[in-house]
């Protein structure tokens, strides 16, 4: 019987693409087999370990695609890794068992390092913060982090989606109570107002990370606004529906008056005299109404000329 050739972290590292960081965790989870260990500090990994990794993160690229999502849940992988494995027996990795893992256990604490990331994050910044202060901020150690999130890109990701997730539910909380179309579409960008300065700098790491070529940066930045979008589009088209907003292309308004909503945040920034909302007030009310003078019945705002045509005070004076 032809021998396995055995490899060390270090090798495992180099071939696989990945962070011993990332391999840990793998194996933590049970989506990635133990290695053979022949000593307390010796772990020794073959070709079926190199195999798996790979799997996994072509799974987990298909799902972030599929699902449009920041990051994707161990529980999740666990279940397709399985699912693959019942339907196409010839991708089992030999010797591979997938150990049960206690979804609970450790939920409280990966609650308190996720906020406490957040707040740092914030505070600092995506570059400034390490997985060192976050730890010491929470009173553990660096490296039970990585119990639960496999690097720091990784749980920047679940920072990103909790914001989300949060924008969302309070989004469609605002709806519920809202029965006038326009005052709905109105709570909507009022919601994304205040939540804001949170996204904000969230938005500004993943631009400084596109600045120097980053796909991953990139790819966080079009699903955040794919997924605050989406809600938009929703209420543009119930505007049209009902009369509202003439017809439009949906997607381009809802990008647009993201961008305005925005605009009124950063306003108070630029002058200072004037709040955010009363920044938002007035930008949806030109949004909303238009610039121009109003209509006479004939069609012609009060102020209408042809071309050509001049002023008549003037041309009298």
């Amino acid at each position: 019987m032809k021998q396995k050739r055995m490899m060390r972290i270090n090798e495992l590292e180099r071939r696989s693409g990945i962070p011993r960081s990332r391999i840990h965790y793998y194996i933590r989870e049970g989506l990635l087999h133990p290695p053979r260990k022949t000593g307390k500090t010796m772990a020794y990994y073959d070709e079926s370990h190199l195999a798996r990794i790979d799997e996994i993160e072509r799974l987990k690229m298909e799902l972030i695609r599929e699902n449009r999502k920041y990051r994707v849940p161990a529980t999740l992988l666990r279940y397709k890794l399985k699912e693959r494995q019942s339907s196409s027996p010839s991708i089992a990795t030999e010797d591979f068992f997938l150990q049960e893992w206690d979804y609970d256990r450790g939920k409280r604490r990966k609650g308190e390092i996720l906020d406490t990331a957040q707040r740092l994050f914030f505070q600092h910044g995506y570059y400034h913060t390490s997985l060192r202060d976050i730890a010491r901020e929470v009173g553990i150690s660096p490296s039970a982090i990585y119990l639960y999130f496999p690097d720091k890109r990784e749980l920047f990701a679940a920072v990103i989606q909790n914001v989300i997730d949060d924008l969302n539910r309070e989004v469609k909380a605002f709806l519920a109570r809202e029965g006038d179309p326009l005052k709905n579409f109105q709570s909507f960008f009022r919601v994304y107002l205040n939540y804001y300065p949170k996204l904000g700098e969230i938005v500004n790491q993943l631009r400084a990370g596109i600045a120097i070529n980053d796909k991953w940066a990139l790819d966080n930045l079009r699903s955040i606004y794919h997924d605050i979008s989406k809600i938009a589009i929703t209420g543009v088209k119930v505007g049209m529906d009902v009369g509202l907003f003439r017809e439009l292309d949906a997607e381009l308004l809802a990008y647009y008056l993201i961008a305005v909503t925005e605009s009124a945040f950063r306003y108070k920034f630029v002058d200072g005299r004037r709040s955010e909302q009363e920044a938002f007030a007035f930008f949806f009310d030109v949004v909303y109404n238009g610039i121009g003078y109003p209509k006479k019945d004939d069609g012609r705002s009060d102020d209408h000329r042809e071309p050509g045509e001049t002023d008549k005070s003037s041309a009298e004076s």
